[in-house]
């Protein structure tokens, strides 16, 4: 049912995309194909010695554009092929479809939505976004949202947020031996103030907002409400800086099972409701730099978040770096690396344990054959610390090799 209704919701976007009135169209209609080959070789991110395999991935796609002086829309579909050379159980097809569509009411007011849905089953698709380690169970990913904005008038922006996330794994029961990969739906809300300050800082913005989340999964229920002030500055044209710092209140519920004597001579498992609450800190930052040939962007982030599979949220404090250098036209070097620690008590955000630190390390080079295709090469170094200690690292080196086309019709 979940399937149908996204898909429903992509249509209805695509609709709107196409049936929309505006001057000046631009409509663009991309066919596109990636082959990629992997060599991994720890797939499970194991603490001993891993499986390690070839993985080839086909990923053919579409992709539709329309522009407007007021409109700007799109929709993604792509199929991933994964095709393993000796663990032949772990083949898939995975899918990710996503639409989004902006209109500008007014040169004050514009409003956007988004939907999508992704089908992945890779056991390394969070390490980039979360540093959390998945198995090879099917996730089906559903996703929609909506945002505005509206300038209160030349010096104040406002602009709000809402998304809805739910994630469902397929053939996961409580019962299996692993705890860890249980359905999850999650509500985000943002209102954010934007005060221009240059009469007062040259190149100066305060930032004030406030947000709301709801993480639900089976057997827990996690608020977190949180308040954030803030700057973003311009330096030299060429560098931004963000800055947003604040605090939290979080108030949780879990469930917990244990066995309660029942006399003369008998047990019954009794499950008791358990609800906690707590103040914290909250923060991110932003500093990016870009000019004609390179760009650097950095990232610092911390709060409660959610923690997808896993049985409640974590606190999660993660930095990021990712650089790029165009050393000719057709040659660009590309570096990312993030680094993310994931904490959570049992019975503070969560009913178990998480307690996983993950580093990464990303070098690459990218070739242009043309505007419409490419290849990339790169080596990604991965290492996870499990609760247990440092004893308990697992891991993982990485070699990848895509080569990528597109080819936009009625150009």
């Amino acid at each position: 049912m979940g399937y149908r209704r996204q898909i429903g919701l992509l249509g209805l976007l695509l609709g709107m995309l196409l049936s929309l009135p505006a001057a000046g169209d631009e409509i663009r209609i991309i066919p596109m194909i990636s082959i990629k080959e992997e060599y991994n070789d720890n797939l499970y991110f194991e603490k001993s010695s891993g499986l390690s395999d070839f993985i080839t991935t086909a990923s053919p796609g579409l992709k539709l554009e329309r522009n407007t002086e007021r409109l700007k829309a799109g929709m993604t579909a792509r199929l991933d092929e994964r095709i393993y050379v000796d663990n032949t159980d772990l083949n898939a097809t995975d899918q990710d479809y996503q639409g989004n569509i902006g209109y500008a009411l007014s040169p004050r007011f514009s409003l956007g939505a988004t939907a999508g849905f992704t089908r992945d089953s890779s056991p390394d698709r969070e390490i980039e976004t979360t540093g959390l380690v998945m198995n090879a169970l099917k996730r089906d990913r559903q996703k929609f949202g909506g945002s505005g904005r509206y300038a209160i008038s030349e010096t104040t922006l406002t602009s709000f947020s809402a998304d809805y996330t739910k994630d469902h794994y397929e053939n996961n029961s409580p019962s299996q031996s692993n705890p860890y990969f249980r359905d999850m739906e999650a509500k985000n809300a943002n209102l954010l103030f934007i005060h221009d300050l240059s009469a007062v800082l040259p190149a100066t913005k305060g930032r004030a907002s406030l947000g709301y989340a709801n993480y639900r999964y089976v057997d827990s229920t996690i608020d977190n409400y949180t308040a954030m002030v803030g700057f973003g500055r311009a330096f030299h044209e060429l560098w931004n800086v963000i800055v947003d710092a604040g605090v939290r209140y979080t108030p949780s519920q879990y469930e917990t099972s244990q066995y309660q004597f029942v006399p003369p001579f008998s047990f019954v498992l009794v499950t008791n409701t358990v609800q906690t609450q707590g103040w914290g800190g909250v923060g991110n930052a932003v500093v990016s730099y870009k000019d004609d040939i390179s760009s650097i962007d950095f990232s610092l982030n911390h709060d409660i978040m959610a923690a997808s599979g896993r049985t409640g949220a974590s606190e999660r404090t993660s930095v990021g770096i990712r650089m790029s250098r165009r050393f000719a036209y057709e040659f660009t070097g590309l570096f990312s690396s993030g680094y993310f620690m994931n904490k959570s008590d049992t019975g503070q955000y969560s009913a178990q344990a998480i307690d996983e630190q993950t580093l990464y390390i990303t070098p690459g080079i990218r070739y242009n054959f043309t505007t419409d295709m490419s290849m990339d090469v790169s080596y990604t170094y991965t290492r996870t610390a499990y609760q247990e200690g440092s004893d308990s690292d697992a891991d993982r080196n990485l070699v990848m090799v895509r080569f990528s086309m597109q080819y936009p019709l009625f150009e």
